[in-house]
């Protein structure tokens, strides 16, 4: 299933940290809900998880209707996305597996003392990460036939983590490397690969992929003059390798999850966590639909369904958005002893069967009635993206000389277009460590070709630093846009 972990950061450390796992934060509203965000339940119904011996924070729900208790930790961003750092597992934490009629199981550790859960696909198949023997923390699947089995980490690394799997039991997450955390991927046989995000990634994190093994997370680029210090949502197909979607909100994104349609959720920098929805054209769309300013969206079923969470002054409350609905509803939840102000309220997953998890005051399980049926039919093309990008020639440092460029420095690149739909526009940004020097526009009829490009600069003073960043931006014909960036250490 997707990613359903997800979501509310600021102001809630410790329940992030799963300290007090089965307890929303409980805030004292400054004043009643308005009319706007006081809605009645109406059919929607609520069940208490805990009666079932379910003990941690339900992160994710299938569409069998089983649900996994661990850690939601892509709820908050991660370091990756200038949120918060990866926490240490704590001791006598546990996944745990609760279905319909059954009992809430131990799912177990891969030997240490604690484990954390992070989705479930439709086949029961649980991924998380657990704590070793040795105290190493390592990425897991488990099945009900063959228990918990160690996906390890890539070579030389210590840790890794899974956020999710999809029907063919692929797996994504991130394992640890010598430069921080890198997105990975997992085959169902268990085989790991690096997932090349751009020449200009530092630290990346898959935190979700689809059906068609369509991957999105993010990343934080290296240290890139104007492209620093911020993180940005990637889309990842393996035909087209990486795009990166730069939105319009300047201070950086991430996401959360992906449905079998290519729609992305996740959320934005901007002081507060703004919402963020990607549809199957990388287009930001529908701001401010969620929790009027603020609101993290941390799921999204196949039928275009949405839940996140609110965090303001007036409520911290769940939410669940229906297309073509003028507002997101809030998830009922009883009124606090006393008062007349429902209580606190986070929400998690969503299945497509209606039925969505998160917390009260234990773990709640909200069914919702009369929503959409999944959407069928072929999905849309990806985004388009910018495959291969890279210096010409391709191999050792990128030299420049005055003597090899008869006066001038030239930077030359290569590189082709992959997905979408074409004819496509092309526009490469060429910039010298400061400020954009030089914008330039291409028509490519159609994709797959590799293409040759070159800038020269007027003098080697115009190499900030010894480097240029070169931006490159795709739009196919349905105005589908992407980005990728690559850095150039420049030798005289």
């Amino acid at each position: 299933m997707r990613p359903s972990v997800p979501a509310v950061v600021v102001s809630f450390a410790a329940f992030a940290a799963c300290t007090d796992p089965v307890t929303a934060p409980q805030r004292e509203l400054e004043s009643p809900p308005t009319a706007a965000t006081a809605t009645d339940p109406g059919p929607i119904t609520i069940t208490n998880l805990r009666d079932f011996g379910l003990a941690q924070v339900p992160v994710d729900v299938n569409n069998r209707g089983q649900v996994v208790g661990g850690c939601p930790e892509r709820t908050r961003g991660d370091e990756t996305g200038n949120r918060r750092g990866f926490r240490p597992l704590p001791d006598g934490q546990r996944a745990q597996l609760w279905g319909a009629g059954e009992p809430a199981r131990d799912v177990g550790t891969l030997g240490g003392g604690a484990s954390c859960a992070s989705a479930i696909n439709d086949a029961g198949q649980v991924v998380g990460y657990s704590r070793t023997a040795s105290g190493e923390t390592h990425a897991f699947v488990w099945t009900a036939d063959g228990g918990m089995r160690d996906l390890g980490t890539l070579p030389g690394a210590s840790e890794s983590r899974a956020y999710d799997v999809n029907s063919a039991g692929e797996v994504v997450g991130w394992s640890g490397t010598v430069d921080g955390p890198r997105a990975v991927a997992w085959a169902a046989d268990g085989t790991i690969r690096s997932l090349d995000i751009s020449p200009a990634a530092g630290r990346s994190s898959a935190t979700a992929i689809n059906d068609a093994g369509q991957v999105t997370g993010f990343f934080t680029p290296a240290d890139l003059g104007p492209f620093a210090a911020r993180a940005y949502v990637f889309l990842w197909t393996p035909a087209g390798g990486a795009r990166l979607f730069f939105v319009s909100n300047d201070n950086g994104s991430f996401s959360r999850a992906i449905n079998d349609r290519g729609v992305i959720v996740g959320g934005q920098n901007a002081g507060d966590e703004v919402s963020l929805v990607l549809n199957n054209v990388g287009r930001d769309v529908e701001r401010g639909f969620f929790c009027g300013v603020e609101g993290g969206l941390l799921q999204i079923n196949d039928a275009n369904v949405i839940v996140g969470n609110c965090d303001t002054a007036l409520e911290i409350a769940a939410r669940v958005y229906v297309p073509g609905e003028a507002a997101a509803r809030r998830l009922p939840s009883p009124l606090s002893e006393g008062s007349d102000r429902p209580q606190s309220a986070l929400v998690y997953g969503i299945n497509d069967m209606g039925q969505a998890v998160g917390v009260i005051r234990g773990p709640t399980l909200w069914t919702i009635p009369d929503l959409p049926a999944p959407i069928t039919g072929p999905a849309p093309a990806p985004t388009p993206a910018v495959a291969r990008l890279r210096p010409d020639p391709s191999t050792g440092p990128y030299r420049v000389s005055e003597k090899a460029c008869a006066g001038r420095y030239t930077v030359c690149i290569r590189f082709a277009v992959a997905d979408g739909v074409g004819p496509y526009k092309v526009t490469i940004g060429w910039e010298n460590g400061i400020a954009l020097s030089t914008r330039v526009t291409y028509t490519i009829p159609s994709a797959g070709v590799s293409l040759l490009a070159g800038h020269d600069y007027a003098a080697p003073a115009m190499f900030i630093g010894g480097r240029v960043v070169v931006g490159v931006e795709v739009e196919d014909s349905r105005g589908a846009r992407s980005r990728q960036i690559l850095p150039l250490q420049i030798l005289p």
